[in-house]
């Protein structure tokens, strides 16, 4: 990824709530350029760390694909960190699928 000057970096995490999310968070948090996005199914802001935070269904539950799929879509981040194997599993199958490419 080329960065041009000024350019702001969407960087997503997802989820939130783990200790991975917050080391990441703790890592990128007020650095220039960077636009900290937050998914979780449970509404936190560990620190006021992130510049957004949306909530999503569980990843588990029934209609959270394509609801995840979409706000991510929606998005549209540079850069996304899966914070979670049970998310790493999720995006990985969605982009297999050909739903999401990242």
């Amino acid at each position: 990824m080329h960065q041009k000057p000024n350019e702001v970096i969407k960087v997503l995490v997802f989820p939130i709530g783990t200790e991975i999310g917050n080391e990441i968070s703790r890592s990128l948090h007020g650095k220039k350029n960077i636009s900290l996005i937050g998914l979780n199914s449970i509404d936190i802001d560990p620190k006021g760390r992130y510049d957004d935070i949306i909530i999503v269904p569980f990843i588990g539950d029934h209609n959270a694909t394509s609801e995840v799929i979409s706000t991510i879509k929606k998005i549209a981040p540079d850069v996304v960190f899966p914070a979670h194997d049970s998310a790493t599993v999720f995006l990985s199958q969605i982009m297999k699928e050909g739903r999401i490419s990242l």
